[in-house]
């Protein structure tokens, strides 16, 4: 996708089998490690169309970039580095992917995100029903580099935030930001890294988050980082049934800690929804496209 003129970076995809990158060496995300920063789909960064993952399983992401190597300011880890698209009426799609064995280590080299998913997700778009099974997420700082957002799923939404609608996504992977990153903002979350200071998000809900969140030897923000108090406090109202289980990360105010037992209860199911989760051998699961768990 991207790379040949036959997968358009607008083009509308369905998975149809599980796919085992663990032996593939470092991925490139889909659009390109580096390059033009939050463009949306004025440029070849980002991709506008629909992927459909089937509830198939994609295993073994691996990701070692350093972005201080780069030379470019702007650089991205993820699955894809930008989801997005300009148009209201054509919104960008991505839903019912299931990743495990994620390994990510991102050194910093300048302003960059990372996320399993997607580094970016702007404009009009749509994230549905995304699990981050298990794996570990580190961003290391350098002398250059600036930490924009660090996510489970998503690093951060920035243009045109209002549009993007995130419904459904589980993350189990650990996300650690060392003490070296320079940014004071805690710009990391179990589930989304960062939401714009200058525009609310559309819709953050019916997500959970079991992986540790680590900022600085601290506790990271759990679901969902943010850049200053402002834009903390403007997206709560849009920011609704999400879970976490305490001791695992922090909240500002729009999410709700829980122990395993009562994440592994039918009231949990029913507030986050049963089409989307189930419990399964004591445990609160994601049911992942047709009906896979």
């Amino acid at each position: 996708i991207g790379k040949d003129a036959g997968y358009p970076m607008d083009g509308d995809y369905v998975l149809t089998a599980d796919l085992d990158l663990s032996g593939a060496g470092s991925w490139t995300p889909i659009g390109g490690a580096c390059g033009p920063e939050y463009a949306l789909v004025s440029g070849e960064r980002v991709f506008s169309g629909t992927f459909d993952g089937a509830g198939y399983v994609i295993d073994g992401l691996t990701i070692q970039y350093n972005g201080s190597s780069s030379g470019q300011s702007k650089n991205v880890s993820g699955l894809f580095a930008m989801i997005g698209s300009d148009t209201a009426s054509d919104y960008a799609e991505v839903k019912n992917i299931n990743f495990t064995n994620v390994s990510i280590v991102h050194t910093l080299g300048g302003g960059d995100t990372v996320g399993v998913l997607s580094g970016d997700v702007n404009g009009y778009a749509r994230i549905d029903n995304i699990a981050v099974m298990s794996g570990d997420i580190q961003v290391k700082g350098s002398s250059n580099g600036d930490l924009i957002g660090v996510g489970g799923v998503v690093g951060q939404t920035r243009t045109n935030s209002a549009a993007v609608h995130m419904t459904n996504l589980y993350n189990a992977a650990s996300v650690t930001v060392d003490s070296a990153v320079s940014t004071v903002w805690e710009r990391c979350g179990g589930i989304l890294g960062r939401i714009h200071q200058q525009g609310t998000i559309g819709a953050l809900s019916s997500s959970v988050n079991v992986g540790a969140v680590t900022f600085k030897g601290a506790a990271g923000y759990a679901i969902n980082g943010y850049s200053d108090s402002v834009g903390a406090e403007a997206n709560k109202a849009n920011i609704s049934n999400c879970y976490y289980i305490a001791g695992k990360g922090k909240d500002f105010g729009a999410s709700t800690a829980v122990s395993e037992a009562e994440l592994a209860s039918e009231a949990t199911v029913k507030a986050l929804g049963a089409d989307y989760w189930t419990i399964y051998k004591g445990t609160l699961m994601p049911v992942i496209g047709e009906g896979k768990v």
